[in-house]
C-alpha cells in the first residue's frame, strides 16, 4: 500500500459572508486567516495564516451605466452594462438580474450585453454580474428594473387601468412604470414596491 505524507481527509469546508473595508485608498492589503474548528472533544480550534494578499482598484470592474435602466417583465430585453474592468468574452459572465439568468451575448473591455429572461412573481431588484477568473463586478448600487407598463391590461389582472376616486397598491416585489401622460384623479396611492415615470419632455 502507498502511504500518502502531508494529507489529511476533510469532511466539509463552508465558506460564509463577506468582509467589507471601508478604505479609500485604490488597493488594500491583508493578511487572510483560515480558523479550523475541531469535531473531536477537548481538541483546541486552531487558526492558520495564509500569505498577505492586495487588493487594488484597478484590477476590479466597475459598472458605470445600464441601457436601458428598465424593461418587461416578459424578458427578451437586450441590455448593456457599461463601464471599466470588463472581460471581452461574453462567455466568461454570469449576469442575474432578481434571480434570473440574464444570457450574456456580446462583450468588450467596456461593455457587457445581455438578454433577459421572463421575471415571474414579486421579487426585490437585485443585480450580480460575475466573471470567470475576475470574481465579482462592483454594481455600486446600480440595478436594472423589470416593470409592468400602466398602460397595459395585463399590469392590472386583465380588467381596465384604475379609474377616478380608486386607489392604487404597488406591492413590495412589483415596479410599476407610468408610461401615459395623464392618469385618473386617484384617491390614494400606495407604494411599497416602486413607482417609476417615464422620461418625457
Amino acid at each position: 500500500m502507498k502511504k500518502h505524507h502531508g494529507a489529511c481527509r476533510i469532511n466539509e469546508i463552508k465558506f460564509t459572508g463577506s468582509e467589507v473595508i471601508d478604505d479609500s485608498n485604490n488597493s488594500y492589503a491583508c493578511t487572510p486567516t483560515i480558523n479550523l474548528k475541531s469535531l473531536v472533544a477537548n481538541v483546541e480550534d486552531t487558526k492558520k495564516e495564509t500569505t498577505a494578499v492586495t487588493y487594488q482598484g484597478a484590477k476590479t470592474a466597475v459598472v458605470k451605466t445600464i441601457t436601458p435602466r428598465y424593461g418587461s417583465v416578459v424578458g427578451g430585453e437586450s441590455v448593456t452594462f457599461g463601464g471599466t474592468g470588463f472581460d471581452s468574452s461574453h462567455a466568461n459572465y454570469e449576469i442575474i438580474i432578481d434571480g434570473v439568468k440574464c444570457e450574456a451575448t456580446a462583450a468588450t473591455s467596456t461593455s457587457v450585453t445581455c438578454t433577459t429572461a421572463k421575471r415571474p412573481g414579486l421579487r426585490k431588484s437585485t443585480l450580480s454580474i460575475t466573471m470567470t477568473g475576475k470574481g465579482s463586478v462592483s454594481t455600486q448600487g446600480k440595478v436594472f428594473r423589470y416593470v409592468q407598463l400602466w398602460s397595459s391590461d395585463t399590469t392590472w389582472g386583465g380588467e381596465f387601468s384604475p379609474m377616478d376616486g380608486e386607489t392604487v397598491h404597488v406591492p413590495a416585489g412589483f415596479n410599476l412604470l407610468v408610461d401615459v401622460d395623464r392618469t385618473p384623479k386617484l384617491n390614494a396611492v400606495l407604494v411599497e414596491g416602486s413607482l417609476i415615470f417615464a422620461p418625457n419632455a
